[in-house]
């Protein structure tokens, strides 16, 4: 029996864009459960925001023999800069997606929760692609997340989990749960904006302090 390649774990790094928007409309795009809910289709605003943190060195990837198996995609928050004004508008689907997400941080406060802190990561995507599955990808990711913001003197991770199965991945890691809303109860006209398909039923966010 051919001996199969070990999987490594690297910082992806600007220049990268190609392979990760690549690896985020094969798996990512069809995969995360709002996209699903949404039936999201092609969609350039997505790509955006999956590679303009790349530049940042704070995202990992994981690669066998070549191949991409699974990403991590962060970016880091500063806490006197602006929020980033990119316009996803034209995309009137992936829109509700941002907009659900800057509500909730919104809600969080980090910065007012932990007034000590400068910066932390924020973690955007966590994807493995569908044959790499159970391999434990996911919970790799993070870890080489945490390790390198260790040395990189960033003191906390927020991460928003639309899916079942990330949420579990943080929760086996110890992760804090800080906030959770039903899909059910975020509505608007009365009706919910999303409706994923069981078990995802929750948005949940998590923090890590390092």
């Amino acid at each position: 029996m051919a001996e199969v390649a070990e999987i490594s774990y690297e910082l992806i790094k600007a220049g990268e864009e190609k392979e990760i928007v690549e690896f985020i409309r094969n798996y990512f795009l069809k995969d995360e459960p709002l996209n699903n809910s949404l039936d999201l289709g092609e969609c350039k605003e997505l790509e955006i925001f999956s590679t303009e943190s790349l530049c940042e060195n704070v995202s990992f990837k994981a690669v066998r023999n070549g191949e991409i198996l699974g990403v991590m995609i962060n970016g880091i928050v500063h806490k006197h800069s602006e929020a980033p004004h990119t316009d996803f508008s034209g995309h009137e689907k992936f829109q509700k997606i941002i907009t659900l997400s800057e509500n909730l941080e919104h809600q969080c406060g980090i910065f007012e929760r932990f007034p000590e802190i400068e910066r932390y990561v924020d973690g955007r995507i966590m994807s493995v692609s569908s044959q790499a599955r159970g391999l434990g990808i996911a919970g790799r990711l993070v870890e080489e997340t945490l390790s390198h913001m260790g040395k990189e003197n960033l003191p906390l991770i927020y991460i928003q989990c639309s899916s079942f199965y990330s949420a579990r991945v943080l929760e086996k890691l110890n992760f804090e749960e800080i906030l959770s809303l039903r899909y059910e109860d975020y509505r608007l006209e009365g009706k919910p904006v999303f409706t994923p398909e069981k078990p995802h039923e929750n948005i949940k966010i998590f923090i890590k302090r390092i």
